[in-house]
């Protein structure tokens, strides 16, 4: 895949596959892209299970959860699932248990089932195009994570402000994605001039935790 082809990309498996193929073990941030699909769908999960096995999988990507933790999430989001399919089957409830237990068992196969959910659940005029329209809304939410590979980023250390380290970690912790234009603003104060970066801040509608400015101004996947 070319670097055009990757921005321009309406697939996230196409976008998966390519950055397997460059980083074989990229788990954390495709642990969070995989909760972060879900976040889109989170008024389906309707049942605190579910809800509760996508913030496990968060704090397990960054270390805070065990494998107890996790398994049990996973079991219990297997259970919601075969419940809600069992009184009523290829329900848009069901279909979002089913992407919350992937988020913990398999987070590469995630998106289809939220774009399936997305689809569903406010109706359409056309199946194929609106779940297309959806497909590339989460291929979007991909690089919103991975960011560019064809074209890493670099941080000069005047840039970690105090402000602006701690506003990020703020973002991150909290999900306050509504505060990265603001972040734009600290860090263009601090002198960054990387329109990337600033664009990807303060233009860019929707973020995700695991977002590619923020890890990187927070240190975070350094192997990746």
């Amino acid at each position: 895949m070319t670097e055009i082809e990757w921005l321009s990309c309406s697939r996230p498996d196409d976008l998966y596959l390519d950055q397997f193929a460059k980083t074989p073990r990229p788990r954390r941030k495709l642990r969070l892209y995989a909760c972060g699909c879900c976040r889109q769908v989170w008024d389906f999960l309707s049942d605190s299970r579910c809800r509760a096995a996508v913030e496990v999988a968060e704090r397990y990507a960054d270390g805070l959860a065990t494998d107890s933790d996790i398994n049990a999430a996973a079991e219990a989001a297997q259970a919601v699932h075969d419940e809600i399919e069992a009184r009523d089957p290829n329900s848009v409830e069901s279909g979002a248990a089913h992407a919350a237990h992937l988020s913990i068992q398999a987070p590469s196969d995630v998106s289809h089932p939220v774009a399936w959910v997305m689809t569903h659940a406010h109706g359409y005029s056309d199946y194929v195009e609106t779940l297309s329209t959806n497909l590339a809304f989460l291929a979007d939410l991909f690089r919103d994570v991975f960011g560019n590979p064809y074209r890493p980023r670099r941080l000069q250390a005047a840039w970690l402000t105090p402000r602006a380290v701690h506003l990020a970690q703020l973002i991150y912790e909290r999900q306050t994605f509504s505060r990265m234009s603001e972040l734009a603003s600290v860090l263009e104060n601090a002198g960054c001039h990387d329109q990337e970066i600033l664009d990807h801040c303060g233009k860019k509608r929707i973020h995700v935790k695991g977002c590619w400015v923020l890890d990187l101004l927070l240190g975070k996947d350094p192997q990746e």
